[in-house]
């Protein structure tokens, strides 16, 4: 089968969307030809190829240099340019069947499926546009958002959401016959180390403090690290021996180099930047604690990453992480937007170690039965089949 995928962003670019893009493409591309369509990425080819798998990243007219972070301009500009040179090859390449991933994306092949008869599947891995993309103020664009996303996910011959929450939010917009198929985990990537190597790793940090709290996230709103910086204030008024390690980048960064400047936490909460994401994982596995106080999450795959590296996880109950956080079983919830009950989770978790060693177990055994992507992606490709009959 030939598929083709036009979106906005693909490994490196960092975030959950890219993870699951990538890790389908590659694995379902030993018996099927996938193609994707993408912007430019600055130190990458222009064009790639893996087995089954094309990869063309030349759909922009800018280059994008951040992995971490694509402004507007990039992401409007480049929508053109990915439309035509999909439709370029739908008919070069005798393409079957779509793959839009998310809004801009779902835009995208709705148009392709008009000008071609082509059908697409419709991946959606959030659903909260407001919280998502905070800083659009004006009611008219979120209006005008939403009449389009009903009609992208009218067109669509099927729907898929990364977890219940999100299937919920597809029947609430009238496609009642979505499809739940949930993220998966690196393992390879994503495992636990031993106590040598955590040593080391907390040498190449310059970790001092008896604990360390971790936590993978770009730097936006929405994924709550001011919070987690705030928590941390709370932590420091009466205990010296925890500190934190925010390992990402992104637009808030210079508020949370505020936020630690106006808190004093230069020696305790600090901020690692872009890590290359096949080498994060050493960097979750070596913390106590990993912590992402979200305000909203489609799925989550932040967290199974971290509970792959036995460590046990704290995080809200919002979206798709109440999937699999069970409260004191695999994990702990913090309430939204709440520095104090953040502070006394990761007080509870690093001083508890009974019920840090149950959630850690728990964790790993609902990891090994629910979250291998060999047959997550088996039943992506099950998608595809159906969408062209």
């Amino acid at each position: 089968m030939k598929i083709l995928m036009p979106v906005l962003h693909y490994h490196p670019v960092i975030g959950g969307f890219e993870i699951f893009i990538k890790t389908v493409c590659e694995k379902l591309s030993k018996t099927d030809d996938i193609f994707v369509v993408t912007g430019k990425v600055a130190s990458c080819p222009r064009k790639e190829k893996k087995q089954g798998l094309r990869i063309y990243r030349n759909a922009s007219l800018y280059e994008l240099k951040d992995y971490s972070y694509s402004s507007y301009i990039y992401i409007l500009t480049m929508i053109p340019f990915l439309f035509l040179y999909s439709w370029f090859l739908i008919k070069k390449e005798k393409i079957e069947v779509l793959h839009a991933q998310g809004f801009f994306s779902g835009v995208i092949c709705l148009l392709l499926k008009k000008v071609t008869g082509v059908p697409y599947v419709l991946t959606i891995q959030s659903a909260d546009f407001t919280i998502y993309h905070s800083e659009i103020k004006f009611n008219a664009v979120v209006h005008w958002q939403s009449a389009l996303e009903k009609k992208v996910y009218k067109e669509a011959k099927i729907c898929h959401a990364v977890s219940f929450d999100l299937q919920k939010h597809f029947a609430n917009q009238g496609r009642s016959d979505a499809a739940m198929i949930p993220n998966g985990v690196e393992t390879d990537i994503f495992t636990p180390i031993d106590s040598e190597k955590k040593e080391q790793v907390r040498k190449k940090l310059n970790v001092t403090t008896r604990y360390f709290v971790s936590c993978l996230s770009r730097l936006q709103e929405k994924n709550g690290t001011h919070t987690l910086v705030e928590a941390m204030a709370v932590l420091a008024k009466k205990r010296k021996d925890i500190s934190c390690y925010i390992i990402g980048d992104g637009v808030e960064r210079q508020r949370i180099e505020q936020l630690i400047k106006e808190h004093s936490l230069e020696d305790s909460v600090f901020l690692v930047g872009h890590i290359l994401h096949n080498e994060v994982g050493e960097y979750i596995a070596a913390s106590d604690v990993f912590v992402r106080p979200s305000l909203a999450e489609g799925f989550g795959i932040v967290y199974i990453e971290a509970m792959a590296c036995d460590v046990p996880i704290i995080a809200t109950p919002v979206g798709g992480i109440v999937d699999f956080l069970k409260d004191e079983e695999t994990g702990l919830f913090c309430e939204v937007e709440n520095p104090q009950d953040l502070a006394d989770k990761i007080e509870k978790l690093v001083d508890n170690k009974e019920l840090a060693k149950k959630i850690v177990i728990n964790s790993r055994n609902m990891i090994e039965k629910q979250y291998s992507w060999d047959s997550i992606t088996k039943e992506v490709g099950t998608l595809y089949e159906k969408a062209v009959k």
